[in-house]
């Protein structure tokens, strides 16, 4: 039994890291529960490191709650690694690493579904990193504050007729922060979820209020305390944006889930490592009561926002795309 398990958990990974598992999805679900519900202490005496790491990661990753603690028989008391429980295992040692790791995703621009029926939502993303990386760059780097405080303004009216009193460069950033506007409404309409356009109206309005605060801070050589920076850092992070963004693109979402949504994200906006573990725990109690398309979307952003802030800005460095679209995807089967 022991060893068809194994077996089907290594098949069960291959399929996942193919990016077909989409094909899958029930039978991958009904045998990982198979998995979890006939676990045997005896049985998993007999796992080695590789086997422990691999079942723990793709429960943890399926929402199934599973202690550290089967971590423990490799350990001394000390919490060192037993010299024989790994020695020149490097197939047990990256499975570790890969486990430990677990809540990063590194698909930058697919992070948030590679499927092919969410094609909508990459497109939506793709739009908005452009609009929110050109709104960033027009704070920062371009503007006086005087222009950042005029463009603030009439980024709030939200009309085109009012955009003659901006510096030329700002009509541009303005114009197409309209049409990618005017796009998303004609999208959210087909799809009949026009109640979303308000909100994301006022979401692109809120982030440049933030952009503006931070810009003044920076100007002006204030402090802010923590809890003011944290609370517009929430902001700034751009998943108002965003998530308001792609919605249209999950047919489970209705008006409810939308205010849960917005009412929810600054929760998982804390200290980088409190705020995984109350993510890791929400995902491992796998809750019905908001769909589970929904509560991927934000996980996948958690993970993606660490890769590409880990070290300030990591996209889009070039080892990644190549890791990604260029290097030849090496198969063991």
């Amino acid at each position: 039994m022991a060893e068809e398990s194994k077996k089907l958990m290594i098949l069960i990974d291959k399929i996942e890291r193919l990016g077909v598992a989409y094909h899958f999805e029930k039978q991958i679900e009904e045998k990982l529960k198979l998995i979890y519900d006939s676990k045997d202490d005896e049985e998993e005496k007999d796992y080695d490191l590789f086997t422990v790491t691999l079942r723990f990661r793709l429960l943890r990753q399926h929402q199934y709650p599973v202690s550290c603690y089967v971590f423990n028989k490799f350990a001394e008391k000390n919490c060192k690694w037993k010299p024989e429980s790994h020695g020149s295992n490097i197939e047990g040692i990256l499975s570790l690493y890969e486990a430990a790791n677990v809540r990063i995703w590194i698909l930058l621009g697919n992070a948030f579904r590679y499927e092919p029926q969410y094609s909508y939502i990459r497109v939506i993303v793709a739009k908005n990193m452009q609009l929110v990386s050109i709104m960033d760059d027009t704070y920062d780097n371009y503007a006086t504050l005087e222009e950042d405080d005029l463009f603030t303004e009439i980024l709030e009216r939200w009309n085109l007729d009012e955009i003659d009193v901006l510096p030329d460069f700002m009509k541009v950033v303005y114009r197409f922060i309209m049409s990618v506007y005017e796009d998303f409404v004609v999208d959210v309409e087909k799809e009949g979820k026009s109640f979303v356009v308000h909100s994301y109206r006022e979401a692109v309005k809120q982030l440049g209020r933030a952009y503006n605060k931070e810009q003044k801070w920076i100007m002006e050589r204030q402090m802010p305390g923590f809890e003011e920076y944290m609370t517009n850092s929430v902001i700034t992070s751009c998943m108002y944006v965003i998530f308001t963004a792609i919605v249209a693109g999950m047919k489970s979402v209705d008006e409810a889930s939308v205010q849960w949504l917005l009412n929810a994200i600054s929760e998982f906006v804390e200290l980088v490592e409190n705020g995984w573990k109350d993510i890791s725990a929400e995902w491992a109690k796998g809750s019905t009561l908001v769909p589970k398309e929904i509560v991927e979307q934000l996980l996948n952003y958690c993970r993606v926002a660490e890769v590409s802030k880990q070290d300030g800005s990591t996209y889009p460095e070039k080892y990644l795309i190549a890791s990604l679209y260029v290097d030849p995807l090496p198969l063991h089967i």
